[in-house]
């Protein structure tokens, strides 16, 4: 019976995953996080957003990611607009990590879509106005 435990519990721990042996990167998965808020607090709004203050009215649903745009952390492409649920946007970027200029990273495109970018793709990108 002990025997037949051990193989069950390896089989379940050690699974057939392709994924095994690769490690989520935190600031990655938090990046990823923060830009999906991005977006809500964009499409909140409701009207294209010109500067920070005019995300005011959802800091408190966002508290995080709102403290990351006070601290430069994320860019917004200020002056867009995010389309409603289930209107398809473009693949303009809308928000970015900040150091995706020079090292690449994850931006979240107009569309909803979070994407990871070189910062060559990312210098030839079209940014949304």
């Amino acid at each position: 019976m002990r025997l037949y435990l051990l193989v069950f519990f390896l089989t379940m721990t050690c699974g057939c995953s392709s994924e095994l042996g690769k490690s989520v990167n935190p600031v990655e998965a938090e990046g990823t996080s923060s830009l999906r808020d991005l977006g809500e607090m964009l499409r909140l709004a409701g009207k294209p957003v010109a500067k920070l203050a005019d995300l005011a009215a959802v800091k408190n649903q966002f508290d995080d990611t709102f403290r990351l745009l006070e601290k430069g952390e994320i860019v917004v492409v200020w002056g867009a607009q995010m389309p409603g649920e289930g209107s398809p946007g473009t693949t303009d970027i809308v928000g970015y990590l900040k150091k995706v200029p020079t090292e690449g990273g994850l931006v979240l495109l107009l569309n909803g879509t979070i994407k990871q970018m070189s910062a060559s793709e990312f210098g030839s990108a079209k940014k949304a106005k």
